[in-house]
């Protein structure tokens, strides 16, 4: 038996309504996460002429987040779960995406812009493996699948690609795109407090035997071929939705015609398509 299977096995069983509740808080979590993380995305086509934005530096933006993310993934999961503290790292990281939110929203240069995204990336990046690792030590093997896919997939898509476009852009009309940003950041305010009410901290995983790092660990998993093939294709689909969330709204208003309004529902239909698409997988 692994490690990260023993820790698993020796948690103390929680109640079904915990699971639930622990399972929907972490959705509604990572689904407010993308609401600020796609932000920028669908509010580009105010952005990029107000402040004088190239193409190129579209694009910086998006990578400035997704490398940080990327990079913040590994060092968060890790600190996590060497700590044992994954419940405050989850609600430290919470209230800083959303304090990034109101970063984003005062930018008035790209560079002011870009060191936001960057910062955003660094602390979004922990919230997922963090939020994994708590529904691995919450909920038993046979629902953990569901589990991990409904805390993933059904608020990202439903809040971050469905809901964001389209109150995003009727703020931006109604507001401007700076308050905007500002508004978006105050529902992870209220996730880190439901967070901190009702969330429990896991129990601390066992040290793991013979004394081996962080790094031998990585490269146990990494090496086996079923995570290489799962690795690909994870990139494959994150590249491309990366891309598409970067310059999709721009192609649509600038190249296509089309008003704001009309994009954001354009672009509103990726998401409720994918939280539809996600429950045969599911059940």
């Amino acid at each position: 038996m692994g490690v990260a299977e023993l820790s698993v096995e020796s948690s103390p069983p929680r109640s079904a309504l915990y699971q639930s509740l622990l399972v929907a808080l972490l959705s509604l979590n990572f689904g407010i996460l993308f609401f600020d993380r796609n932000a920028l995305n669908f509010l580009m086509p105010f952005v990029k002429p107000d402040l004088g934005l190239t193409n190129t530096q579209v694009g910086l933006t998006a990578s400035a987040l997704s490398l940080s993310w990327a990079i913040a993934a590994l060092a968060v999961g890790a600190a996590a779960d060497r700590s044992g503290k994954r419940k405050a790292f989850l609600i430290g990281c919470t209230i800083a995406f959303s304090m990034c939110s109101f970063l984003t929203g005062m930018a008035r240069s790209f560079l002011m812009l870009f060191a936001a995204r960057l910062l955003m990336g660094t602390v979004e990046g922990g919230v997922a493996p963090v939020s994994q690792s708590m529904i691995a030590a919450a909920v038993p093997r046979e629902r953990r699948g569901l589990a991990m896919g409904v805390t993933q997939n059904f608020g990202s898509n439903l809040l971050g690609s469905f809901l964001a476009p389209v109150m995003l852009v009727w703020f931006a009309k109604e507001l401007g795109w700076h308050d905007a940003f500002f508004i978006a950041g105050v529902p992870g305010l209220v996730a880190a407090l439901l967070l901190w009410i009702f969330v429990e901290e896991p129990h601390a995983p066992p040290k793991p035997s013979g004394g081996q790092n962080f790094l031998g660990h990585l490269t146990e998993i990494v090496f086996q071929p079923n995570i290489v093939i799962c690795l690909l294709l994870s990139v494959l689909l994150v590249s491309y939705l990366v891309i598409c969330w970067a310059f999709m709204p721009l192609f649509l208003t600038r190249i296509r015609g089309f008003d704001p309004t009309t994009m954001s529902w354009l672009m509103a239909t990726l998401g409720i398509s994918a939280t539809i698409g996600s429950f045969p997988n599911l059940v």
